[in-house]
């Protein structure tokens, strides 16, 4: 089994949702007219967060193949892997929450092959702080801004697709960025071995 994350699949603004329930099964036609046995098995949320039977071995094939049939770069990992990133996640220091804005935890992963080399330095924005974890996953306290209530200002929401643009700006390549409740999301939709 692999898991799969697309790049600006439903993003805010930029377009629509796919429906899950249509796309998937389009998506798989082209991998089989492609000539893979691939398969997305599942998925969770609405952005791109795949479940795809095939062995771990042939990743980087698979990521090429998601690639080219949904027109969009992918990162495509061993699901160990990303249980090892929400592993390292957890040991992440939360920046202090400051007035008016409190912090989201994600991740960041990178879509191009091979992953740049590997920069153990933490970096801060306005938006974000940032950790990489290893070759091609970094991980982001986002800021979330709030309103005067204290709670989610969804007007003023910084997206992941800032934490993506950034680590893209500082390491080179293609990221795609996610919460810690996507990634969680999809693992468990992974079968037990």
């Amino acid at each position: 089994m692999l898991v799969a994350f697309g790049v600006h699949i439903g993003d805010i603004g930029k377009r629509p949702h796919p429906k899950m329930a249509v796309w998937i099964p389009q998506l798989n036609s082209a991998l089989a007219d492609g000539g893979s046995k691939a398969r997305i098995v599942s998925f969770f949320g609405k952005t791109g967060n795949f479940v795809v039977d095939a062995p771990e071995s042939e990743a980087a094939t698979i990521r090429g193949l998601l690639t080219s049939v949904a027109r969009t770069p992918f990162a495509v990992l061993d699901p160990a892997v990303v249980r090892r990133c929400v592993g390292a996640l957890e040991g992440v220091e939360k920046p202090r929450d400051e007035e008016g804005c409190t912090w989201g935890l994600g991740a960041s992963f990178c879509t191009t092959s091979p992953p740049p080399a590997f920069d153990p330095n933490r970096w801060n924005t306005k938006k974000g702080w940032f950790c990489p974890i290893e070759a091609g996953i970094v991980a982001v306290w986002k800021r979330e801004n709030l309103t005067d209530r204290e709670v989610l200002d969804s007007s003023n929401r910084i997206t992941w697709g800032f934490a993506s643009q950034e680590t893209g700006r500082r390491f080179g390549g293609t990221w795609t960025a996610r919460a810690v409740s996507a990634i969680n999301g999809v693992l468990g939709k992974v079968p037990a071995a």
